[in-house]
């Protein structure tokens, strides 16, 4: 048995502490790619959000820093400080 957890757009913006609008109007439209990340519910207006998904997509382009080595100060573009 398939064990995600389906959230509404209410409930996903909550928990990656974005407006509820915000959310349906560029998360989900530009970021968000339907039968992948979310489905329709049964009358086709409701929308689930297939929280494992989110997650897996929100991390997958995490790159690791010097810093999670212990090398550095993290900078505000990306670079590091070697204090």
């Amino acid at each position: 048995m398939n064990q995600n957890t389906y959230l509404t757009p209410e409930q996903a913006a909550a928990r990656l502490q974005f407006n509820t609008r915000y959310f349906r109007n560029v998360i989900m439209k530009e970021h968000l790619v339907e039968g992948v990340h979310f489905v329709r519910a049964f009358d086709r207006r409701k929308y689930l959000i297939i929280w494992e998904k989110v997650e897996e997509t929100l991390l997958e382009n995490q790159p690791v820093t010097q810093t999670e080595q212990g090398l550095g100060i993290p900078m505000a573009r990306g670079g590091v400080c070697h204090a």
